[in-house]
């Protein structure tokens, strides 16, 4: 029996282990993190980055593979590190380290025409996600080319650089889980929606001056749809009560408007969906 209780707790350890440095940045196949991107306009569109399947390289390891090239198309985890593949010249570099000290050197490039090297700037344990986070810098000269947050359990939450739009995080699926937001996808007809809200581009559009918005609400709430302007001002208020579930049409008149790019945002205690239209005079 004593013998059976310490090979039961062996097998605990080796699992809390293997929960633990996976824990740390997940890399899981089906694994989908979602994203907004933030220019200088103000919110620009969604962005999503899966893993769609565990892959060996020509360097014999085995990587996971990514949707999109955000943080790397090739990236796995041994213990405390996240490694990345360079595709160009069959390079592995460590990209994460997560047990380094704060401004120390996790990476050198080894790009003679363009040093960099990637340092943690900082880490903590951060409210928002509640989890600790680390943030790491790919830097090149005194120019920062991106900068990463790092959430445990969750992967990168933030990314930005001095020459990039912003990325923050709005969902994360991990091992089918919703642990973090929500996830947004676009219908066929281009509908941005969640489990709760569908919000369907413009029609006409460009439009000159009026254009339809339809949306769905599943549920009953107060809503508001609200129209800004590519530096972020709003501009309009086109709804701002409590509606019913179901469909709804509002009717947007830009008369007073010069042409350019409005953005308009539903908002309820659902989640907040946003689109662009264009204005042509």
């Amino acid at each position: 029996m004593q013998i059976k209780i310490i090979h039961l707790i062996a097998i605990s350890l080796i699992a809390y282990n293997v929960t633990y440095t996976q824990g740390l940045f997940p890399l899981h196949h089906g694994d989908l993190w979602q994203y907004i991107i933030y220019d200088e306009g103000g919110l620009y569109k969604h962005f999503s980055v899966s893993i769609l399947k565990d892959t060996v390289l020509e360097n014999a390891r085995n990587y996971a593979y990514c949707s999109g090239s955000f943080p790397a198309r090739f990236l796995r985890q041994e213990g405390q590190k996240v490694y990345a593949y360079r595709e160009s010249d069959s390079l592995e570099f460590v990209l994460f380290k997560f047990d380094a000290s704060i401004n120390d050197t996790i990476s050198r490039s080894g790009d003679s025409l363009n040093p960099r090297c990637i340092v943690l700037r900082n880490k903590g344990y951060d409210s928002q996600y509640k989890q600790n986070i680390w943030i790491f810098e790919n830097v090149s000269g005194v120019v920062t080319l991106q900068r990463w947050t790092v959430a445990d359990n969750l992967g990168v939450v933030q990314w930005a650089g001095e020459l990039t739009p912003r990325y923050t995080l709005t969902g994360a699926r991990i091992e089918g889980i919703m642990r973090y937001g929500i996830i947004l996808y676009a219908g066929q007809d281009g509908a941005l929606q969640n489990d709760n809200l569908v919000l369907c581009q413009n029609y006409p559009n460009p439009f000159n001056p009026n254009t339809i918005i339809r949306y769905q609400l599943l549920s009953t709430g107060e809503v508001g749809l609200k129209v800004y302007d590519i530096l972020g001002r709003e501009i309009r208020t086109l709804a701002d009560e409590l509606q019913k579930a179901g469909e709804h049409t509002v009717n947007f008149n830009a008369s007073g408007l010069s042409s350019g790019m409005y953005f308009y945002r539903l908002i309820t205690k659902a989640g907040i969906l946003q689109k662009k239209m264009l204005l042509l005079r």
